[in-house]
């Protein structure tokens, strides 16, 4: 199966999650369940849903019941290659995907943003608890608008339109700071005063990894 950027929210979806592979050395397979698309990383996992449009005529994707690895074309254009070998291993590793990812999906919702607020860091900090890295700031830059929901030792990145549901989850790369940690002592002045913080905790500008 092949994406070309035409496809845009599939094509950025993939496009972060090459990356995301590209910080490991282990195996990484992207699960087709019909209309979803999962993906697991050592910190990191998440979930591409399509969804058809009966208005736009546009159908859903359709990603089988396959194991897949993501590879990308010299031209940029992504290429979903099922993975050859024992079936039966190859249907438990992508259910325990599949099960990683949707444990989950229900958590709490408490904040929402879009791309162009400048202290991403600061304010997902302030209302989760959590911190999340200065270069995993940038992935969320593949959503225009996102919802923040707060889990126990994860956070989760929702976005929507009308053709597709996309959740980015941080596992290990979002750290919740000691009681006694500097940074936890930065969350709790910018709750508790409401009060621009120190620039070392600002959000910066991050190359756009959608580009």
């Amino acid at each position: 199966m092949k994406i070309t950027r035409e496809e845009r929210q599939l094509y950025k979806f993939l496009d972060c999650v090459n990356k995301i592979f590209g910080k490991t050395d282990e195996k990484t397979y992207v699960a087709g369940l019909l209309d979803k698309l999962y993906f697991y990383a050592p910190g990191y996992c998440g979930v591409y849903e399509s969804m058809e449009n009966i208005d736009r005529l546009i159908d859903a994707y359709d990603f089988d019941e396959c194991l897949y690895q993501l590879k990308q074309l010299p031209n940029k254009s992504f290429v979903l290659d099922k993975v050859d070998g024992d079936a039966l291993s190859n249907a438990r590793t992508r259910g325990n995907i599949i099960s990683y990812v949707d444990a989950r999906m229900g958590i709490s919702w408490v904040d929402e943003m879009d791309k162009h607020y400048t202290k991403k860091i600061a304010k997902i900090a302030s209302v989760t608890g959590k911190w999340i890295s200065d270069d995993d700031v940038g992935y969320l830059k593949m959503f225009d608008q996102f919802n923040v929901y707060n889990g126990y030792d994860y956070l989760r990145f929702e976005t929507e339109d009308d053709l597709s549901k996309i959740s980015l989850i941080f596992t290990a790369a979002a750290v919740v700071p000691d009681a006694d940690d500097s940074s936890q002592m930065k969350i709790e002045a910018y709750v508790e005063n409401q009060q621009e913080p120190p620039e070392e905790f600002e959000d910066e500008e991050y190359g756009d990894p959608m580009a």
